[in-house]
């Protein structure tokens, strides 16, 4: 990446005593040029024009060549160059864990939570406790900027609690708060635009889906559907887009698109978006297993922290894997503070669950017992929340 401009826009001295060195060699008939001659005056002129055509010539040649722009010509460079707009700053997210009387419901507007440093987080959806007298509500920050990200734990009070409310926190990181793009940022943006703006590629569609909706994390193939090519999409917080806003999105990726990605007539992309497809982990048995615990130790604690670790095991920011292997869940519960004992004979899934392509695995059903059976916790059709960004 090139730091300057190839344009050298030179000071009036400089060309001012350029033009009178050119002067001096072709002509005996003058000795000196004096400070308040004509021909320093004229000197002074055409240098004056000469350094406005190469401040002409640098700016142009700033909003041509993005690495050589800064600022708002830069900015100018960007549309140039298909139309990029530099990312604004943005707010941070995360779930909070309350605690409250079955019944409670977390209207948005209404109430909102607040950390140790004063960042005030909006609840994002209506929700409502269920009889387990605990829930996960994603949270979003009012303000904007990586001063919103905050740490776990530090979210503990709240603004306007509803009735029935009783304490509450985070156990993940609120994350994903960013400044506003600076130059240096957006240029190696743009030049990645550059290596891929006249390809039709996933990563192409996933750079213009973005800058439609900056949730999306990443674009997956699904095939043909009409012979136009069927995408997921999966988003940084795990919300899914309504059919409107699928088809909005896909009249406005005709814009990014080249000629061989519309159809025949030209007037449709030639995509079709959907959302991203769970692969519910156990099936319709979901995990089910029996626990004994060790003496003294809150078991809702321990419950807490067994799906904690599980929801973190399956974070499909960083999920990789081909399959879910039952051992890894049975030694996941296992090693949790607080578990005495996990009889494997009686622990669900029994067997190892390949993964379908294009799914991600979450966990929808989750059955705690004692270890005769009695059910201790079953948050059955309840997806149990993933943190991200």
């Amino acid at each position: 990446m090139l730091d300057k401009l190839l344009t050298d826009v030179m000071t009036i001295d400089d060309l001012k005593a350029l033009y009178v060195e050119t002067f001096m060699n072709h002509t005996n008939k003058v000795s000196k040029v004096s400070d308040l001659s004509v021909v320093n005056a004229h000197a002074y002129g055409v240098a004056k024009l000469f350094q406005k055509d190469l401040k002409d010539t640098a700016i142009l040649e700033s909003q041509i060549f993005p690495e050589l722009s800064s600022g708002s010509y830069l900015d100018k460079a960007a549309m140039r160059v298909g139309g990029l707009v530099r990312l604004g700053a943005a707010a941070s997210s995360t779930f909070v864990l309350v605690y409250a009387e079955p019944g409670t419901s977390y209207i948005p507007g209404e109430s909102s939570f607040t950390s140790t440093k004063g960042v005030t987080f909006g609840i994002v959806s209506f929700s409502t406790v269920g009889d387990s007298g605990y829930m996960y509500i994603p949270v979003r920050s009012q303000g904007v900027g990586e001063n919103t990200n905050v740490e776990p734990l530090t979210i503990n009070s709240m603004i306007s609690p509803p009735v029935g409310h009783m304490r509450c926190t985070n156990e993940y990181y609120a994350t994903g708060g960013r400044n506003e793009e600076n130059d240096v940022d957006f240029k190696q943006r743009i030049l990645s635009f550059f290596q891929f703006s006249t390809k039709s590629t996933l990563g192409n569609l996933l750079s213009n889906l973005q800058e439609l909706e900056p949730n999306i994390l990443k674009v997956q193939s699904k095939g043909v559907i009409d012979g136009k090519l069927n995408l997921s999409l999966l988003t940084c917080n795990g919300q899914w887009f309504t059919d409107d806003e699928l088809r909005e999105f896909e009249g406005r990726l005709s814009q990014f698109m080249c000629i061989s990605d519309v159809n025949v007539q030209g007037t449709e992309p030639g995509v079709v978006l959907s959302n991203y497809t769970w692969f519910q982990v156990g099936g319709s048995g979901g995990v089910d297993f029996r626990v004994e615990f060790d003496s003294g130790v809150n078991e809702n604690e321990v419950r807490k922290n067994i799906q904690v670790r599980m929801t973190k095991y399956f974070d499909f920011r960083y999920w990789d894997k081909k399959k879910v292997e039952w051992d890894d869940l049975l030694m996941l519960v296992k090693s949790v503070k607080g578990v005495k004992y996990v009889p494997d004979e009686y622990f669900l899934p029994k067997t190892d669950m390949p993964i379908p392509s294009g799914t991600l695995p979450r966990v929808i059903k989750f059955v705690m017992r004692d270890m005769i059976g009695n059910t201790l916790y079953n948050n059955s059709g309840s997806i149990l929340p993933i943190y991200y960004p």
